[in-house]
């Protein structure tokens, strides 16, 4: 039977009485969470049993046919599965054991997955790599569960700045029960999820082509930026570049303000205005000259790291003679 690994998440009870499980995917940290979560809610049984087909001799079969000294079943944690697994599976009606089987790589076409797709009841649970639409999913489910509050432009920073690691975005996410109480803000995101970094990187974008070149050396001075952050601006710079290429290029089938709306991160939607001016100067020719700049500036800070200060300033000046 077909699970939806967002059913484990939610502790849905009908989804954690399966006596055997199939967790199979790219994703390493969810299937370990999800095989945490399995054994949680089953406290009948003994401590967790490791079986891995590529370095245990022991026979699996005896082994399920143990019984625990202390409670009623064993817990098996079943790793590396091979097709032959599949014969000792379909007689497993005959032990007490719970299993959990982590497909780690497991193909679409595998008979052990197409034997769990189908089987009523057993569970078969896909694992793969999260993307935008399934990170909205965790961090919707966490927030609300929790009671978390968030106003709605610290919420549209968090979705388009966390990592799409499962194990990563679990930790990042639990920072904020902290902070359940009085709410969270975007300075508390960039403080506790991302580094604790006291700069705000993104402001060097609109600080070089609004020309505010006295804003934007006030604050290099200010913070006495280090190589580290002269570089986590650059990466910054390119991040915006790569979005208004992308913007410019949508608006041969959109219009200006639908290819913005579709592109520009809505946490930014202060910066919106200042974006929109930028994009009508814009050409390919000026976006492909500021990505030069920034190409020579990044080659210049590996080779000169000491004067990452100038190599940054000039780099941002010039950016703004471009795209202003």
């Amino acid at each position: 039977m077909k699970l939806d690994y967002q059913s484990i998440l939610d502790e849905n009870s009908s989804c954690l009485n399966k006596k055997i499980y199939l967790l199979f995917g790219d994703e390493v940290g969810l299937i370990s969470n999800l095989s945490k979560i399995i054994y949680s809610k089953n406290k009948d049984n003994s401590e967790i049993i490791y079986w891995d087909s590529k370095k245990d001799k022991t026979d699996l079969k005896d082994l399920l046919l143990e019984k625990s000294l202390f409670s009623k079943n064993n817990f098996i944690i079943i790793k590396n599965p091979k097709e032959e697994l599949l014969k000792t599976i379909s007689e497993a009606e005959l032990f007490d054991s719970k299993i959990v089987i982590q497909g780690v790589g497991i193909k679409a076409n595998s008979k052990l997955k197409i034997y769990f797709d189908n089987h009523s009841d057993y569970a078969s649970i896909a694992c793969y790599s999260l993307d935008s639409k399934k990170v909205k999913i965790l961090i919707n489910s966490f927030l609300n569960n929790h009671n978390i509050k968030m106003s709605n432009d610290s919420y549209w920073y968090l979705l388009e700045n966390i990592t799409y690691d499962f194990l990563s975005i679990q930790n990042e996410l639990d920072k904020l029960l902290s902070l359940k109480e009085r709410g969270v803000t975007i300075g508390d995101l960039k403080k506790l999820l991302f580094n604790g970094a006291l700069i705000n990187s993104e402001n060097y974008f609109f600080y070089a082509v609004e020309k505010k070149s006295l804003n934007m050396f006030k604050e290099i001075i200010s913070h006495n930026i280090s190589t580290t952050e002269s570089y986590e601006i650059l990466n910054s710079i390119k991040k915006f570049l790569g979005i208004l290429s992308k913007t410019f290029l949508d608006l041969e089938k959109n219009s200006m303000d639908e290819s913005i709306s579709k592109n520009f991160p809505r946490y930014l939607f202060m910066k919106k205005a200042i974006f929109k001016q930028t994009l009508k100067k814009c050409d390919m020719v000026k976006i492909n000259k500021t990505y030069n700049i920034v190409g020579r500036a990044e080659s210049l800070l590996r080779t000169n790291s000491s004067q990452h200060k100038e190599i940054l300033e000039r780099m941002l000046l010039n950016i703004g003679r471009v795209l202003s």
